[in-house]
């Protein structure tokens, strides 16, 4: 027997809000895998495009294109949400000492 499931997911928002990507790299720290999730993940089928939420924004907010290629670059179905959580880190980390 198979049973088909359906699934619920509940958006909240979080006390964090980013305008940098030094901002984004201290806050990155402290989110919950669950954002990290919601970012990766639901992105991919929310915005119908194969990009996840962080590289959208690292791109058009930002401008910076190299940075969101690589994080686009990810598979998330080959790192834990912690893993993903420090390579994105290492990578904005890499891209800040590059052009301090």
């Amino acid at each position: 027997e198979f049973y088909f499931l359906k699934s619920v997911s509940f958006i909240l928002p979080t006390p964090y809000e980013v305008r940098s990507l030094a901002e984004f790299h201290d806050v990155f720290r402290k989110v919950s895998i669950h954002s990290i999730y919601f970012h990766m993940f639901e992105a991919r089928l929310r915005l119908k495009r194969g990009a996840n939420d962080f590289s959208v924004w690292f791109e058009s907010a930002l401008g910076e294109a190299e940075l969101a290629k690589k994080v686009a670059k990810l598979d998330p179905y080959t790192h834990t949400m912690e893993g993903l959580r420090e390579k994105i880190l290492l990578l904005i980390g890499e891209r800040m000492t590059k052009h301090a």
